[in-house]
């Protein structure tokens, strides 16, 4: 019988604090209008995101998409320090064709830091066309 020795909690810590944490935070997503959205009009979402990790983060890039409406928009690249946050105000303008009702805005935020050690944040908001 051979017996392996397991990592102890020490270990564990010590390696996860040589390894640098690629972090994201999303601190909040408005979208002014997001209730009273008629086709044609032209939609301001605001977002503020932290790098909270311990590298700093480059080519950040804040994408906006509603699919079924066709509607693909983004900002950046930002490059975030470590502890810095960012506000992104992306616009979008709603077809005129555009459906009544309850639509899902998929917003996802993408980077890497130095060593290419990549993030990725997807959220979901939701708008209404009248």
């Amino acid at each position: 019988l051979e017996l392996q020795r397991v990592a102890g909690v020490n270990e564990v810590q010590k390696a996860r604090k040589e390894k640098k944490e690629v972090s994201l935070h999303v601190n909040s997503v408005y979208i002014p209008s997001a209730f009273d959205v008629s086709p044609g009009d032209q939609v301001e979402l605001v977002l503020n995101f932290e790098n909270n990790g311990q590298n700093n983060l480059e080519g950040v890039r804040a994408v906006v998409m509603i699919p079924e409406l066709d509607i693909y928009a983004s900002k950046g690249p930002f490059d975030v320090s470590e502890n810095n946050d960012v506000n992104a105000r992306v616009l979008f303008i709603v077809p005129d064709n555009a459906s009544k009702g309850n639509h899902y805005v998929r917003i996802s935020l993408n980077g890497h830091d130095k060593s290419g050690h990549g993030l990725n944040r997807i959220l979901y908001r939701e708008i209404e066309v009248k």
